[in-house]
């Protein structure tokens, strides 16, 4: 097998300009969420997707009783998220949200308070939707903060992907 490698932070600037909508949760609504999508996200699909789907046809998968293939964390130099802005997020995920959220191909769920975020992508090049629960989401945010925002770990945070499906 081949070594993994973590991508980078999401640059927000690639999605900025395609916020579809923008809502509060959790405690005192104290955390934001914002759901960006590529605007030509069904012009690169993947070649066994069905290139002529909408949104309202195209086949809707539960990811939330997968396993992510382990948190990788982002070296980095500058400060760590704040730890209370980071229990915001996951306390709202955790405890104050219910149901699951649905993010279609090229779509990005960004769940942020102060400087702390949480971000579920669909990539733009998948020939589905992807359902996933949202108290699932906080656990893999605690999950990837136990690893990479530890004392003295040299990291600014990280990424948990799902490779496989069950």
């Amino acid at each position: 097998g081949g070594s993994k490698t973590a991508k980078g932070p999401i640059n927000m600037k690639t999605v900025q300009g395609n916020l579809k909508s923008e809502y509060k949760i959790g405690l005192n609504e104290m955390v934001t969420v914002r759901i960006y999508e590529y605007k030509n996200d069904f012009n690169l699909v993947r070649r066994e997707a069905n290139v002529s789907a909408t949104k309202s046809n195209l086949t809707t998968i539960d990811l939330t009783p997968a396993d992510c293939d382990g948190a990788q964390c982002y070296p980095g130099a500058f400060d760590k998220p704040n730890t209370t802005d980071c229990d915001a997020v996951w306390n709202a995920q955790l405890y104050n949200s219910t149901g699951s959220l649905t993010a279609f191909p090229g779509t990005f769920v960004y769940v942020f308070s102060g400087n702390c975020a949480v971000v579920f992508q669909n990539p733009q090049n998948q020939g589905y939707a992807i359902q996933f629960n949202w108290a699932k989401l906080g656990a893999v945010g605690v999950k990837i903060a136990d690893k990479c925002l530890a004392p003295k770990t040299n990291s600014i945070g990280g990424i948990c992907q799902y490779t496989k499906y069950l």
